[in-house]
């Protein structure tokens, strides 16, 4: 409903319903990881309408939990380590420090190797991957960042089908 109407409370109804699937589920419980990326995830998209420091620390702090209980080969691995990436790498574009963006890509390029190159996430962690280079390019106007970054964006247009719905939205990331 939130993303439809754009009503704050509808974003903290989604909070609270996250951190009360998240209370429900003991530590050895295979749903953790997700749920706390979950709640990294409304906690972002939180920070992206208040621009409150203690929303994305806190994203950042639940995303960094969940990667960090994620065993290797967890069912959806990938996308919780592009979620983390994805918040450091809004850090990075809030804040301007070096190092949320370097730790913006050791995840995003985790999640990369993460992935099989059927796997639907693996096009999204390409993507990412691209944007947070050109982000460095952009900063430090190192032509290896931006040779990087048209490298995996090209990569990840190849790898889905052309009547994909996302490919519009690959090409135009790369043509940036």
């Amino acid at each position: 409903r939130y993303r439809r109407l754009g009503d704050a409370a509808d974003l903290n109804s989604c909070i609270k319903w996250a951190e009360l699937a998240l209370s429900e589920c003991h530590p050895g419980d295979p749903m953790r990881p997700q749920s706390l990326s979950n709640l990294a995830g409304m906690l972002l998209v939180k920070f992206k309408t208040t621009n409150s420091v203690e929303d994305i620390e806190r994203a950042a702090k639940v995303a960094k939990d969940a990667v960090e209980l994620a065993p290797s080969g967890y069912p959806g691995l990938s996308g919780i380590m592009n979620g983390m990436g994805a918040i450091m790498n809004t850090k990075f574009d809030q804040f301007g420090r070096l190092d949320d963006l370097d730790e913006a890509m050791v995840w995003m390029e985790k999640a990369v190797l993460e992935c099989q190159p059927n796997d639907p996430n693996y096009p999204v962690a390409l993507c990412n991957l691209a944007i947070s280079l050109s982000s460095k390019f952009t900063r430090f106007a190192a032509l290896k960042d931006l040779d990087l970054a048209i490298k995996w964006g090209k990569e990840a247009v190849n790898v889905v089908p052309l009547w994909n719905p996302f490919r519009p939205l690959l090409l135009c990331n790369l043509g940036n």
